[in-house]
């Protein structure tokens, strides 16, 4: 009986493609599908918010999560420390994208009495329709 197994050449021709499938999934599916690839530009007359209560704003998305529980466990240290702020309720916003879904962050200006505007990430639930 001949053994039928695969040689080596024809291994190193399957191996490519599953390994570069494996490096898609864990390296260019996360970052592209679901928060930075697909969002929707807003227009003007849609993108005027307000800061809730409960806001907290940073100036890098992937910091949002742990700025968050910094912030409901009162160390506003840490807040700082990821270049993040509460700025409190009432802020005038403006909304520059959002992502789809819509639960991603949120890219925003927040904009105070002189008019300047911070570049900022949020989330949705941290922004009210003024």
């Amino acid at each position: 009986m001949r053994n039928r197994g695969v040689s080596g050449r024809d291994m190193s021709q399957l191996v490519k493609p599953a390994a570069a499938c494996t490096l898609v999934g864990l390296f260019l599916l996360p970052c592209g599908g679901s928060f930075w690839s697909e969002s929707i530009q807003i227009s003007g007359n849609q993108s005027n918010f307000v800061t809730t209560a409960n806001a907290v704003v940073c100036r890098a998305p992937f910091q949002l999560r742990k700025a968050i529980v910094a912030a409901h466990g009162d160390d506003g240290f840490r807040v700082r420390e990821l270049e993040c702020t509460r700025p409190g309720p009432g802020i005038p916003t403006r909304v520059l994208s959002r992502p789809i879904p819509l639960n991603g962050p949120w890219q925003v200006q927040l904009m105070n009495k002189d008019g300047i505007a911070a570049v900022m990430w949020g989330y949705a639930q941290h922004f009210a329709s003024n």
